[in-house]
């Protein structure tokens, strides 16, 4: 094979990682097992600047309310995003450097997911304001990707930061309609809340698309243990229930999608927590007026105004609690009611700039498939700790001839088409040049 056809040949691998080539720096030792729960901890101070320096002695973890002892730990700093001596354009240019052993590299893997409940006008602008100041606070190290709800994925992992934002502006943010539609709509079929038109959605039924696309991110990152795992979900609303029993109220026509909704929020909770994924919410809605008379294109009668308000209200309370629950259970922030979220970016960046990885051996080391709950805190005084609630047990094994077990994808596809390559996974490529009549000479592999 001539060096020609082996650059062609890497050229069409999709998934190659683009990583800035620097001096050596000398990494902190993380010993740990597969029987070891990790767990990322950031620490801030009163400015919610990161405090560096801290060792194992300066930490205690509990799991379900018991104390457990530290068995692993390091402490991670991140180089500087910006440097003075450099030119603006290195920060721009991708490297030269090609590699699927990212995952062994420090840095952060931040996965910018644009859901399909960011709504129609400004807010879609805002949107991409959120990704493209993601993408500016990239460090040396980082890589990123661009996950869509609503078309599936944009961009994988790379550090080309042109790619990236080509990928946002490109991408078709919304696939939900206007404020004034949905009055329509709410005339027309005597609805009380938008949520039976988000379950019913047939381009998402029940919402899971959503559920399922986290669970995919949280699958993906899975391998990787150095690096720290952030997810930047940017939209209005996260489905994770639903309010009233299976056929009764505004539900009545719901088909089963409560039930659909557990399972899949279970799955992805469950990956979640196993992938030790650091999840910030940050809404692109803006401040709201719950007043649709102020509309000039409103449709209500002066009666349904008030009762209007009380339900946009009551719906906007629901889709904030609902934008909380995986911030909270991962130690991440949820970024709401501001019309400038995209202000609160270098922060949430900046607190990782510097975090600890701390190990421990659980109680039960069985394959339970349970909740535990985790606390972790500081001796020192004045300090925030952020870090995930709680981790969920694996579940037993299936065995190898268990319909569970056929279903797993074969592992040299999940290394070509994942989110993240596997970097141990062998691999041999062969290439051949042949003729294509009426269409001259061909690669093929």
């Amino acid at each position: 094979m001539t060096r020609a056809a082996r650059i062609a040949i890497l050229a069409m691998v999709p998934i190659a990682l683009q990583l800035h080539a620097q001096a050596p720096m000398p990494q902190a030792t993380f010993r740990g097992g597969t029987d070891l729960v990790q767990v990322d901890v950031s620490v801030l101070d009163g400015k919610r600047r990161p405090v560096r320096g801290l060792t194992a002695q300066d930490f205690t973890i509990s799991e379900d309310g018991q104390p457990r002892d530290i068995q692993a730990f390091s402490e991670v700093s991140l180089p500087d995003r910006v440097q003075p001596r450099d030119a603006s354009w290195t920060r721009e240019v991708p490297s030269d450097v090609t590699t699927n052993q990212a995952g062994a590299e420090e840095g952060r893997l931040v996965v910018i997911l644009l859901d399909r409940t960011i709504p129609l006008g400004e807010p879609t602008i805002t949107a991409r304001r959120i990704a493209a100041a993601a993408i500016n606070q990239l460090g040396p190290g980082d890589l990123a990707a661009v996950v869509s709800t609503s078309n599936g994925a944009v961009q994988n992992l790379t550090s080309d930061h042109a790619r990236l934002l080509r990928a946002i502006s490109q991408s078709d943010l919304s696939t939900g309609i206007s404020d004034e539609a949905k009055e329509i709509e709410s005339e027309v079929f005597a609805l009380t809340s938008r949520t039976w038109s988000t379950l019913n959605d047939g381009r998402c039924q029940c919402g899971l698309c959503v559920l399922e696309t986290i669970t995919r991110v949280a699958d993906a990152v899975q391998g990787t243990t150095r690096r720290r795992k952030v997810l930047l979900f940017v939209g209005s609303d996260l489905l994770v229930q639903t309010a009233d029993a299976l056929g009764s109220g505004g539900l009545k026509n719901d088909v089963g999608c409560g039930h659909r909704l557990r399972d899949a929020r279970n799955a992805m909770l469950t990956a979640v927590d196993r992938a030790n994924l650091t999840i910030h919410s940050l809404d692109p809605s803006g401040l709201e007026n719950f007043s649709p008379a102020t509309r000039a294109s409103s449709t209500l009668r002066a009666g349904a105004i008030a009762d209007a308000v009380e339900t946009a209200t009551r719906d906007n309370l629901k889709r904030q609690g609902n934008l909380e629950v995986l911030p909270d259970r991962t130690g991440g922030r949820a970024v709401m009611n501001t019309n400038g979220p995209d202000l609160a970016v270098p922060e949430i960046f900046r607190e990782s700039d510097s975090y600890y990885l701390i190990g421990f051996r659980p109680a039960d080391p069985s394959a339970n498939g349970r909740f535990h709950q985790i606390t972790v805190k500081t001796t020192r005084h004045g300090l925030d700790v952020r870090a995930r609630s709680g981790y969920t047990a694996p579940a037993a094994v299936a065995p190898a001839n268990s319909p569970t077990a056929a279903a797993v994808s074969e592992p040299v596809r999940e290394a070509l088409t994942g989110l993240l390559p596997a970097g141990a996974t062998p691999l041999d490529v062969n290439a051949a040049v042949f003729a294509v009549p009426a269409h001259g000479m061909r690669p093929s592999c």
